[in-house]
């Protein structure tokens, strides 16, 4: 995969670089990385190569998982930011079997040894899981943003996380049959790295989070989550202990005008990335003032 410089240079044109540069140079103020990559790819941010830059991003990550991963409801986006842990660069195939502490495995770019970026809003593109999946006999899927997630409180939760960006919702096949497989196959994975045949409650929470770019009109704005859940077949109702929910699919599925709602913000701010028509300075005005997206960080000349 073509790592952030060179597809930013490749995708800009002589009018972007220049718009761009100009901006750096009132107010002494650089570009993050999802205000070049937006500009750079704006015209086609639909297709599925840049819909995985823009996903990269760590800004656009925390706002989905605040909306999607429930731990992470009441956090605010720099603390999710900073959950996001780093492990191999994306697009590097990995045989399942290798071990998160494995000496090849990065960290985050752009990203301190407590998960925090270095130098705010730079260099900001997450390096996640490796993305590529390579079973013998059940053969080879690729997952378009793939990262893992930790949250430190009385005990450390790692949760293993998959984002993908789903133009045609009829391909042949349901999606959630597709995100299944893909849940399982994270599931699988972990056998021998995170747990073995003695210690399966040691397995890691897996999300698939699919957006849906093209929704029929009656999924339209709609975030659906599909679970893991009991139930009580017969005999009294008790409480069942824990241990059943290790995997939950969450489809976001975008409609034909912004969704504005204080609950389901990653909706709009999704359909403002990768639907609306709006000129590119007002796209980039929302994503600011709307969504609170960093574009730009101030920096020392000196520096």
């Amino acid at each position: 995969m073509l790592n952030l410089p060179v597809f930013t240079d490749f995708c800009m044109k002589g009018d972007d670089r220049k718009k761009s540069a100009d901006r750096e140079k009132k107010g002494m103020a650089k570009e993050t990385y999802i205000g070049r990559i937006s500009e750079a790819i704006d015209v086609n941010a639909a297709y599925d190569e840049n819909v995985k830059q823009l996903l990269a991003d760590r800004q656009i990550l925390s706002r989905i998982l605040k909306d999607t991963v429930e731990p992470f409801g009441e956090m605010d986006y720099g603390t999710i930011s900073a959950c996001i842990e780093g492990t191999p660069a994306l697009g590097v195939p990995v045989m399942p079997g290798m071990k998160r502490n494995d000496p090849e495995r990065i960290e985050l770019e752009g990203i301190d040894s407590e998960g925090r970026e270095r130098i705010p809003g730079q260099r900001s593109r997450i390096r996640g899981e490796a993305t590529e999946s390579v079973i013998v006999a059940e053969g080879r899927i690729i997952y378009d943003v793939r990262f893992s997630v930790s949250i430190s409180g009385a005990g450390k939760e790692l949760f293993l996380v998959d984002v993908e960006a789903q133009n045609n919702f009829y391909p042949g096949y349901k999606i959630p049959s597709r995100a299944v497989f893909y849940c399982a196959r994270m599931i699988s994975e972990q056998m021998d790295t995170e747990f073995d045949g003695g210690h399966y409650d040691d397995m890691k929470k897996v999300y698939s989070i699919w957006i849906c770019v093209n929704v029929p009109q009656y999924l339209a704005n709609t975030i659906v989550r599909y679970e893991i859940e009991p139930g009580c077949i017969f005999g009294q109702p008790v409480r069942i202990p824990d241990g059943y929910d290790r995997m939950s699919i969450v489809m976001l599925n975008l409609g034909e005008k912004e969704e504005c709602s204080a609950e389901a913000r990653s909706l709009g701010l999704l359909y403002i990335l990768l639907k609306s028509d709006l000129p590119y300075s007002e796209k980039r005005k929302r994503l600011e003032t709307v969504y609170g997206i960093q574009m730009t960080y101030e920096f020392d000349e000196g520096v």
